[in-house]
């Protein structure tokens, strides 16, 4: 339905943080789920790796299907 889209384009035009905020979400959906899998899968590498360090442990919680060890510790994040 293209009024969802208009919404959302609207939310984004009108509200900074909420822009800032999606962007940043999907990037790491992007960097957990696909590009990190990938990389390991090919053996390749990357300056940085593919970690996701700019989140908080209960955007990990929301975001991610399983437990998870967030990159800048040691520390599984439990989401169930």
């Amino acid at each position: 339905d293209e009024s969802c889209i208009k919404t959302l384009d609207e939310r984004i035009i009108e509200d900074p943080l909420f822009a800032v905020n999606r962007a940043e979400r999907l990037l790491a959906l992007f960097l957990l789920n696909l590009e990190k899998p990938g990389m390991e899968a090919g053996g390749a590498t990357v300056p940085g790796g593919s970690d996701v360090d700019f989140l908080e442990d209960d955007h990990y919680r929301i975001m991610m299907p399983k437990d998870v060890v967030k990159p800048s510790s040691s520390t599984t994040v439990k989401t169930n």
